[in-house]
């Protein structure tokens, strides 16, 4: 069960904005980052000595940065690593410093294509932007000075919000970062990408992601631009790309450095994935989705152009743009964003019109302005097509604001009241949320109903919520400490963590 926390900020709805008080922070970044060389290291880089404390072909889960101890990294070297010569890297940020999740997933990647990987536990999303510079200066400095690395070929990847401080970063340095991977995010508001962008992109979001109309917006932008990139739909919610799209990513990153001359052209690789592609094209088609495969051709043509002649897949991708059916889709899918748009505004509105201060706010009315169980019908019927698929994102976009960041706005400004109505709100919305049910028992403790706070809080449990610790230190129940119903839900949970570490 995910623990429930309401002071941090899993993932992002939109592009915040880069605070004017970053930019002496990104005079830092182009010191560091963009400079004719890297910073000297301690030892040469390529010496021996400087990996052979590590292993190769596994997962080192936690490295401390030499020059900084309160940074540390997940480092993976692949099994061929030799410091004789150069090796491309990835850096990983997660949205909450969980280095080893996207270390597990670009892994395979990193050793079949001969790449390092250094993942960041300090990395964080929807934050201020200070530590996500703070990781990727401790991580560049402190691989550097230990590892052989080729300096035209080092890229960002990052998960939500840090994706957009990968952009951030790579917009300050350019030509120090030569790809960002995206997944469920793209560029900062107020950084849009230009034509001149100083690196290729590959992204990827996830057919229930709440960011995925602005994902759609972004390759469509890009393609506009004449700028390099590729984005990858998978069938899932806000989340990192699985191995299978992180190896994609990392073979079209391959794909673009022997574009741009940074890698050696490598003919039998380039026909290998190729072949791969234009299979995955192919079984598209077969399979009915004649609108990824569209997608997936008209990709690979632009991915290879200039490595081999992409014709064939350049005539599919033609062949399948005229389509009647594949038009009607298209047509489909940007009416729905139209709708989507206009159904997020009219939400945002009623959730903003819905303050306390003013009157008791009508929560039967709430409920149907927001329309979600016409959302929940129309997102259950027929769940694979894009109607429903649209319907689910607006659910998860409506749960995100009203679960995470309205609560999180009100009950840093002690707006207690308010908070409760958007946390009503979120469990209404997604019922089955154990933390939902805590975060509202929390927010009502804090305004004195004790009873419904001791049955949501009993309610959270029975849907799965054991962290009895968090109970026990949460200032939120303090009004609760007392009563004999919540020491009896703790000392129950209690009991469940104590027979469990038995």
């Amino acid at each position: 069960m995910v623990k429930p926390v309401r002071h941090h900020r899993p993932f992002s709805t939109g592009n915040p904005a880069l605070p004017l008080a970053v930019l002496p922070l990104l005079l830092a970044a182009l010191f560091l980052l963009g400079g004719a060389a890297p910073p000297a290291p301690a030892t040469p880089p390529a010496a021996p000595s400087a990996a052979a404390a590590f292993p190769h072909g596994t997962i080192v889960e936690k490295v401390t940065a030499a020059a900084d101890p309160s940074q540390t990294y997940a480092l993976y070297l692949p099994s061929a690593y030799d410091p004789a010569r150069r090796w491309p890297i990835v850096f990983l940020f997660d949205a909450r410093g969980r280095a080893m999740v996207p270390a597990e997933r670009f892994r395979a990647a990193a050793e079949t294509n001969g790449y390092l990987l250094a993942s960041s536990y300090n990395s964080a999303s929807d934050g201020p932007f200070a530590p996500n510079l703070k990781a990727m200066q401790a991580l560049w400095s402190d691989t550097h000075r230990r590892f052989a690395l080729d300096d035209k070929r080092i890229y960002a990847a990052g998960f939500s919000g840090t994706v957009r401080s990968s952009c951030t970063l790579a917009l300050a340095a350019p030509g120090r970062i030569a790809g960002v991977i995206g997944a469920a995010a793209g560029f900062p508001e107020g950084q849009p990408p230009t034509a001149k962008n100083p690196f290729v992109f590959f992204g990827t979001v996830g057919n229930l992601d709440f960011n995925f109309d602005e994902m759609k917006q972004l390759d469509e932008t890009l393609a506009d631009l004449h700028v390099a990139h590729r984005i990858e739909e998978f069938a899932g919610p806000h989340q990192w790309m699985s191995p299978e799209l992180a190896t994609l990513a990392i073979e079209w990153m391959e794909a673009q450095a022997m574009k741009a001359g940074t890698r050696p052209l490598d003919a039998a690789l380039v026909q290998k994935l190729w072949r791969a592609d234009l299979d995955q094209a192919r079984a598209l088609e077969a399979g009915g989705d004649r609108l990824g495969a569209w997608h997936r051709y008209g990709a690979i043509a632009e991915e290879f152009s200039g490595l081999l002649d992409v014709a064939p897949a350049a005539a599919k991708a033609a062949e399948l743009g005229a389509a009647k059916d594949v038009k009607a889709r298209l047509r489909e899918r940007r009416q729905l964003r139209d709708e989507d748009r206009l159904y997020i505004a009219e939400s945002q509105r009623a959730l903003a019109a819905a303050d306390p201060a003013d009157g008791p706010v009508n929560m039967p009315r709430l409920i149907a302005d927001l329309r979600i169980r016409d959302l929940k019908a129309r997102a259950a019927k027929d769940p694979a097509s894009d109607p429903a698929l649209a319907a689910q994102r607006l659910l998860n976009t409506l749960s995100a604001q009203t679960s995470f960041y309205l609560p999180r706005l009100y009950m840093e400004r002690k707006d207690y009241r308010r908070a409760e109505v958007m946390y009503a709100v979120a469990a209404e919305v997604a019922p089955q949320r154990p933390e939902v049910w805590y975060n509202l028992a929390a927010t009502r403790s804090r305004i004195g109903a004790r009873k419904q706070a001791l049955d949501d809080l009993k309610h959270a449990v029975s849907l799965g919520f054991k962290d009895a610790k968090l109970l026990a230190e949460d200032a939120d129940f303090a009004s609760l400490r007392d009563d004999p119903a919540f020491r009896e839900v703790l000392a129950g949970l209690q009991r469940q963590s104590g027979a469990g570490n038995g």
